[in-house]
């Protein structure tokens, strides 16, 4: 992602690096990150960065990393790499909401209290690969075991094979 400044961030294996133009910066959990194997990144309408990781959420201001809580799910083995508190994707919505896709399904903090999207309220497969908002306002999510479905704020509407979308696994 690119912050504000025109600093490039990248998560990797190790940490995040930032690249200023010039030289590049890496930060660790010794740094203060909540975990150093990446999976997410994201930068808000107010500049706070988030970084979703193998060990979970945390923001970071330009000063200090935040941990930010999310529930533990249940980790999904058929995955290859999982964990309780993994983050695959990392979104801020036109509302100004954070939504965190998991392996419990979809999380959305609207500043003040968080909620879960799962496969009880329609979802079609709770381990999640990516979120997406259109300009519509109907989010998509990306499962990893039953393709894609979409969101209209009341409705999940799976699409699979007989609609065109061919594969369960979608990212």
């Amino acid at each position: 992602v690119e912050d504000q400044n025109g600093h490039l961030w990248f998560g990797t294996d190790c940490g995040i690096t930032k690249f200023d133009g010039k030289t590049f910066v890496n930060f660790t959990e010794e740094d203060g990150l909540v975990g150093s194997d990446v999976w997410a990144i994201a930068i808000d309408s107010r500049g706070t960065i988030w970084i979703g990781t193998l060990k979970g959420v945390c923001r970071f201001d330009g000063k200090s990393f935040i941990p930010f809580e999310l529930p533990e799910e249940k980790p999904d083995p058929s995955r290859g790499v999982t964990s309780a508190k993994i983050v695959h994707c990392i979104l801020e919505d036109s509302q100004g909401k954070m939504w965190f896709a998991t392996n419990g399904g979809a999380y959305v903090y609207d500043g003040k209290s968080l909620t879960n999207l799962s496969e009880k309220d329609g979802l079609c497969h709770n381990s999640l690969n990516d979120i997406l908002e259109d300009k519509d306002g109907n989010f998509w999510f990306a499962t990893h075991h039953n393709g894609v479905c979409r969101w209209d704020g009341k409705t999940f509407t799976h699409f699979g094979p007989k609609d065109g979308v061919n594969g369960t696994e979608a990212w």
